[in-house]
């Protein structure tokens, strides 16, 4: 019995001794950081940012959403850490667009997003566009890359290199190495 008593002790110590030590510990959080070409002076810096963009009748054309913004003078540039960006369109699904990083140029009108970048429909998820990099111009609804592209739809997956994406009029153009896997009904 008394041994008994002694494996039950120890046990339960060890048990709570391993919670407090759990508990009290933080998670630790990755960090996204720049990469070292984005580097420059910041003269205007912005955590959680939420920008929304209206055109001259008042409506809604796009917003973007980013743990981190900073400005750099020197170029103009916008840097955004993990950007979320939905573009408006009249009578049209919105479109969705994400990376770990983005940036704005300096007119303002066109939108690079770098690593894991995804455009992706929200409503009904007809298509997803993976690729590392992609250049977005929410004007013109296009959707630009030189690099390898994955396009997901329900029925298929196609694989290429460089796109041209004209989402306004449905037309998405694969440049190079084209192949896709597609599954009839």
């Amino acid at each position: 019995m008394n041994r008994r008593k002694l494996k039950l002790f120890l046990s339960l110590s060890v048990s709570v001794l391993v919670l407090a030590i759990w508990g009290f510990l933080e998670p630790e959080r990755s960090r996204v950081e720049p990469r070292p070409d984005y580097l420059g002076e910041v003269d205007a810096y912005v955590t959680n940012a939420r920008v929304k963009q209206f055109d001259q009748s008042g409506r809604l054309t796009h917003r973007v959403s980013a743990e981190r913004l900073r400005h750099l003078p020197d170029t103009g540039v916008t840097l955004l850490d993990q950007p979320l960006m939905t573009v408006y369109r009249q009578n049209r699904d919105p479109i969705t667009a994400k990376a770990r990083f983005g940036e704005l140029e300096a007119n303002n009108d066109i939108f690079w997003l770098r690593e894991d970048a995804l455009v992706f429909n929200m409503i009904d998820r007809r298509y997803r566009l993976e690729a590392p990099e992609l250049k977005i111009t929410p004007d013109k609804e296009l959707v630009e890359t030189e690099t390898p592209v994955i396009i997901r739809q329900p029925t298929g997956v196609t694989h290429g290199i460089g796109m041209t994406a004209d989402l306004a009029n449905d037309k998405i153009k694969l440049h190079n190495a084209v192949r896709g896997t597609y599954e009839t009904n």
